[in-house]
């Protein structure tokens, strides 16, 4: 990413969370460098990325803005259904330069299944990009002949399906006090008759596609995506609390002894990230050329990644909470960077996949 785009994008920050909506030239970059498609294969207009690569990417691009990472993470990340969809579905979807997935991942729907098609209804919270997508997906439980349909184990056997826009109607219903360009509205289906071709299970065993990134588990999947969002935005504030430092020290506002203590809390909380930063990146690589060489991932390793996701988040906003006070009563003015950054960054922390 080029000096020149990440300016572009930045200056766009503010106005974005005051209208709730990401603007149309951070938009227009998006669909240039393909980053709703960061691991959609290149056949179908991706960039194919593996997953390390995705998430610096991410890293780097919520380092920028929080509302514009969170966005460009999810939607890519429903994108990446492509690897579970039947391929005659996906070629006609993905001929669309500007397709969008967004969704939800509650299973608050319900399918009902008949001999040739489902008919859908239900109700989805928090689709992040709302306003973008062409299409939407979400998790329904399967019934038939008027009972809910049950695995071996006795569970409740849910799938998920993919939507058109037309199909689904859209709530304005976002009004928190981050993340607000994310536009994570509501959505709702009644009554819709649908294909079964529509259908698909995330799961690598159902993969339709042979790229590695749909045979790694979706769930560190989605927590690692959503660990280096919360570590961008903390590497951003630490930036941003740096410059204050330097212009508090230019301006002689404070004494030399006070800007020496903020210099010695900008490292300590900087450190701190850095050591959960790289056990997390050095597991995510292990794991991917594990998966490379032998085609699963250890239980263990799995675990191993999902704790250092956590605990990455974790520390991530502790950065910021331990920073925060040090900001002087102008940070708590909307618009500010400071501002913005401990607005999206909480937002995002009550994600559930974030805590310890």
């Amino acid at each position: 990413m080029t000096p020149e785009i990440k300016h572009k994008l930045a200056q766009f920050s503010k106005a974005a969370d005051e209208q709730g909506i990401l603007s149309p030239e951070q938009l227009e970059i998006i669909y240039r460098e393909k980053w709703f498609k960061l691991f959609v294969p290149k056949e179908n207009g991706g960039l194919e990325l593996n997953l390390p690569e995705g998430l610096e990417t991410e890293e780097a691009l919520a380092g920028i803005d929080g509302s514009l990472g969170w966005t460009i993470t999810l939607c890519s990340g429903a994108t990446e259904f492509i690897g579970y969809l039947p391929p005659e579905l996906s070629e006609k979807v993905f001929r669309n330069e500007k397709v969008c997935f967004g969704g939800s991942g509650a299973v608050t729907g319900t399918a009902t299944e008949t001999e040739d098609h489902y008919m859908i209804n239900g109700f989805w919270k928090y689709a992040t990009g709302a306003p973008y997508c062409t299409h939407f997906t979400a998790n329904c439980l399967i019934q038939k002949n008027g009972k809910q349909l049950l695995n071996k184990e006795g569970q409740a056997v849910y799938k998920s399906f993919l939507f058109t826009k037309d199909e689904v109607e859209i709530y304005k219903d976002w009004n928190t006090m981050g993340l607000k360009a994310t536009a994570s509205n509501s959505f709702s289906i009644k009554n819709l008759k649908i294909t079964k071709e529509r259908a698909f299970i995330i799961d690598a065993k159902h993969s339709t596609l042979p790229g590695l990134i749909y045979q790694y588990p979706f769930l560190q999947f989605a927590e690692t995506t959503l660990a280096v969002n919360i570590s961008g935005m903390a590497l951003h504030f630490l930036n941003e609390f740096a410059q204050l430092i330097t212009q508090w020290d230019e301006s002689k506002k404070y004494s030399d002894e006070v800007i020496h203590k903020l210099k010695e809390k900008l490292k300590e909380n900087n450190d701190n990230l850095m050591d959960h930063r790289a056990p997390f990146y050095n597991a995510v690589n292990q794991s991917w050329k594990i998966l490379q060489q032998k085609g699963s991932i250890t239980p263990e390793l799995l675990d191993k990644i999902s704790l250092s996701s956590r605990k990455l988040s974790y520390n991530a906003r502790k950065v910021v909470s331990e920073l925060y006070p040090h900001c002087g009563v102008a940070a708590t003015q909307n618009g500010t960077p400071v501002n913005l950054i401990f607005r999206d960054i909480f937002t995002a922390s009550q994600h559930y996949l974030l805590n310890l």
